[in-house]
């Protein structure tokens, strides 16, 4: 407390630096918490999918729904053991109290509260929650869901925004054309609200609205609505691949062909519409990472080994965005030598969490970290990994170095970061392993494809 006062009196020395470093440092810590808020609900989204489920949706867009009479067509694909029909049925609470929409009222004189804006789907319920056991509802408002034309169940986290209980009404109104009915806003009754384990099922969405898919169907008819996308769960999760496939090939030569890919994938294709997110994303990342790198430009060093992350191409020869790529294109993936070199990968995400807690550590100004991940794996086997995992009939070739770099070229056979020295530090640890690295990489260029 002694040199206290001179700290102070340094402060006022000059007070429009002292001003500025403070609105600097809480821009700073403000990018950063927005970053890393919206990240962690991405990734926790993406987080709470299933191996074993599918999604069919129409091949150009998501704007385009396909026939409701695919559902018996999936249904009969082997490795298929059941199917669901959903629309995402964008609807809103209207700009007026609950309980007194007028139903006589034209689409046009109703309005829209954004403002509360949540996600609602219709679905098959019986196969759809058949599919999410991770959703749980107590069996008596389940039995009461199924009996209510009406009926919705919400989330638990819905629930508590409004204070809905179960028994309560309310209305919605879609703003997508098709779903809106001539007499006005569809009427809700709450029949009961799910749960989920979240320390088993990290990720699960406990803020949504289910309702019953025939009654949207009844509402606008005699308008055909089709189907927005087939929720499909398949038998085993490592036959993902092959089962889309099939299920593809049974509509390419209909006029509303159909693409089939993971739920990890689906959702990774959905949160990419929104363009102005990934704007946002790079525009937070890019002020943080420059406020970042202003601060430890006097101070720490770090060596980092193989970063691998989103929007990589393999442009500059990134190993796993090369082999993802050219197994999805069925193309030859190219391994160099013999492909008994070892490496080890490290998702950015880990690679920046380091440099935010070395930057932080009062003594780090000064050292040299490795930061990376020590599960290693030979190039050839890695191979051999993705084309598994995608089911490609690509030939896995292998160029000798002579045709592929200039003359005199040597390769180091091994190479595995130690991470001892971060550790001891900040208690660095990867926390994105070789499978998870891979996972990713294959969603979102089977997505870009």
């Amino acid at each position: 407390m002694k040199y206290l006062p001179f700290v102070l009196k340094h402060l006022r020395r000059n007070w429009v630096r002292t001003g500025s470093t403070v609105v600097a440092m809480a821009v700073c810590i403000f990018l950063l918490c927005t970053l890393r808020s919206v990240l962690a609900e991405v990734d926790g989204m993406l987080a709470a999918s299933s191996a074993s489920r599918l999604v069919t949706r129409h091949s150009v867009s998501l704007t385009f729904n396909l026939p409701v009479a695919y559902e018996g067509r999936i249904q009969s694909v082997p490795g298929v053991k059941r199917v669901a029909k959903t629309i995402w049925f964008g609807g809103s609470l209207p700009a007026k109290k609950e309980g007194q929409a007028d139903p006589t009222a034209s689409e046009s004189d109703s309005t829209t509260d954004w403002s509360n804006f949540f996600n609602n789907m219709a679905v098959d319920a019986e196969n759809y929650f058949a599919m999410y056991p991770e959703l749980v509802i107590p069996p008596d408002q389940w039995q009461s869901f199924k009996e209510t034309r009406q009926g919705c169940v919400i989330g638990s986290k819905l629930a508590k925004k409004f204070n809905w209980k179960v028994g309560d009404k309310f209305f919605l109104e879609s703003f997508i054309p098709p779903y809106r009915r001539r007499s006005g806003p569809f009427e809700f009754v709450v029949s009961g609200i799910y749960d989920a384990d979240l320390a088993k099922f990290p990720g699960t969405d406990v803020s949504s609205m289910y309702f019953h898919y025939e009654y949207v169907k009844e509402g606008v008819a005699p308008r055909d609505i089709g189907v927005g996308t087939f929720a499909v769960e398949i038998e085993n999760g490592d036959q993902a691949a092959t089962v889309g496939k099939a299920i593809d090939a049974l509509f390419e030569n209909s006029s509303a062909t159909s693409i089939t890919e993971t739920e990890q994938a689906f959702k990774a294709s959905f949160i990419s519409m929104a363009g102005n997110l990934a704007l946002l994303l790079n525009g937070i990342g890019l002020a943080v990472a420059f406020t970042i790198l202003m601060r430890i430009e006097r101070g720490a060093s770090s060596n980092f080994r193989h970063t691998v992350g989103a929007r990589q191409t393999g442009r500059y020869g990134m190993v796993i965005p090369n082999f993802v790529q050219q197994a999805l294109a069925g193309r030859d993936i190219t391994v160099f030598g013999d492909g008994s070199q070892r490496r080890c990968f490290t998702h950015v995400s880990d690679a920046v969490g380091a440099i935010i807690k070395l930057a932080a550590h009062p003594e780090a100004p000064g050292q040299v970290f490795n930061v990376g991940n020590d599960e290693e794996v030979s190039i050839l086997e890695l191979a051999e990994r993705i084309k598994a995992t995608t089911g490609s009939s690509s030939r896995i070739v292998r160029v000798p170095y002579d045709e592929a770099y200039p003359e005199g070229f040597e390769d180091m056979m091994r190479r595995v970061p130690d991470v001892s020295k971060a550790a001891r530090f900040v208690g660095y640890k990867p926390t994105v392993d070789l499978d998870q690295i891979r996972a990713r990489a294959l969603g979102r260029a089977a997505h870009s494809a």
